[in-house]
């Protein structure tokens, strides 16, 4: 099945699955940012942390982006959790406080998190009922458990106007979603600049503060 052209109709027509692991994969600038605010401004209801890895590997988002795309930044918690992304994220889930959860898995070639952090996340979704969604430039293996959707994001040379997500049955239980968009990543969404480092804010808000 195929839905052409990014807009809020489109990104209504996805289902983030609750209490599991959905990965939205693409290179930097491909749109896949673009395309989750969409998403989440069409679900206005949904409070969402967004967790990066720290200034020194670069930011997925700049919150300054987020209103532009209809996303309340009230209702969005940022948190630069530097080197403790998965405990960051075990922490959040566990409070049960915000419905999705959004974080990198990979820099370029460097895989933030390995097989058995993507079992503990899969159990944590799982447990408290709510979303998690992984960003990561390249995708891993498809129909890779416990990873329940995938969606590859890819900027079309001949095209660029446009995006495709196209919905591809693989094995019992999972999804694999090819994206073909349209991307204003470099203009405020996916670049490499510097946002501000919320992190003590965010902790203070959840009533946490990390170790280490």
């Amino acid at each position: 099945m195929v839905y052409p052209n990014l807009d809020s109709k489109s990104s209504a027509k996805f289902v983030l699955p609750v209490g599991a692991v959905t990965e939205l994969a693409g290179p930097l600038g491909s749109g896949k940012t673009e395309w989750l605010l969409r998403y989440l401004a069409g679900k206005p209801k949904l409070r969402v942390a967004w967790l990066e890895p720290g200034s020194g590997s670069g930011y997925s988002s700049f919150p300054t982006a987020f209103p532009e795309y209809g996303v309340s930044l009230e209702r969005v918690l940022f948190v630069d959790c530097g080197r403790q992304l998965l405990w960051a994220a075990h922490q959040i889930l566990k409070s049960q406080t915000y419905e999705v959860i959004v974080l990198r898995g990979d820099i370029g070639n460097q895989s933030l998190l390995d097989e058995m952090d993507f079992r503990r996340l899969q159990l944590l979704a799982e447990k408290s009922q709510l979303s998690v969604i992984l960003l990561n430039e390249k995708p891993t293996q498809k129909g890779a458990w416990p990873i329940a959707t995938q969606l590859e994001v890819a900027r079309p040379a001949v095209t660029p106007d446009l995006l495709d997500f196209e919905v591809e049955r693989g094995k019992p239980g999972f999804q694999v979603i090819k994206q073909r968009p349209r991307s204003i990543d470099g203009a405020g969404v996916g670049g490499s600049a510097a946002i501000p480092t919320w992190g003590q804010k965010a902790w203070q808000k959840l009533g946490l503060l990390p170790t280490g």
